[in-house]
């Protein structure tokens, strides 16, 4: 649901899927800033309270936490990945979150939501780049058969080029 939010892929490729209820989102927060004050150097900590913030729609705090989780692990692919996340939802930054996601997946091949990622900043930058696309959906396919937003958003793309037969 997190690309469903902010008007920042096509309405052919919106799933419609249900946000997380807020009440839930303050609960992560508040168990991933227990953690973080318990283990403030730990990377995972605070890209738990990344990923949980960018739910709830604080891009720009998200953004802060992974790069302080990337100060102290530079390599940490979760930590790139959720920095590309939040750059796909920040005006003029759609390039950089391209690059991010591009670096993540070349940390790891194998980290599904960094191909899909990869999948979504295309997908994101559909004005100018469309390209490539459905290769990195088809690698989360690959990797994740069950994905089912990425068989959506396949079929979406397919059906805008009108590969009906696929």
């Amino acid at each position: 649901a997190y690309f469903e939010r902010g008007g920042v892929i096509p309405s052919l490729y919106l799933t419609r899927a249900e946000p997380p209820a807020p009440e839930l989102i303050e609960a992560a927060i508040r168990l991933c800033k227990q953690a973080v004050n318990l283990m403030p150097q730990d990377p995972v900590a605070l890209c738990a309270l990344g990923y949980v913030k960018l739910e709830k729609g604080s891009v720009g705090d998200a953004e802060k936490l992974f790069l302080k989780a990337l100060q102290k692990h530079r390599k940490f692919a979760e930590a790139r990945n959720g920095r590309a996340l939040a750059m796909m939802k920040m005006p003029g930054r759609k390039d950089k979150a391209m690059d991010l996601a591009h670096e993540t997946v070349a940390l790891d091949r194998e980290y599904v939501a960094a191909l899909y990622t990869r999948a979504m900043c295309h997908l994101v930058r559909m004005g100018k780049d469309r390209v490539d696309m459905d290769h990195y959906l088809e690698k989360v396919l690959e990797k994740a058969p069950g994905h089912y937003d990425a068989h959506f958003k396949l079929g979406a793309f397919y059906e805008s080029l009108r590969y009906l037969d696929k």
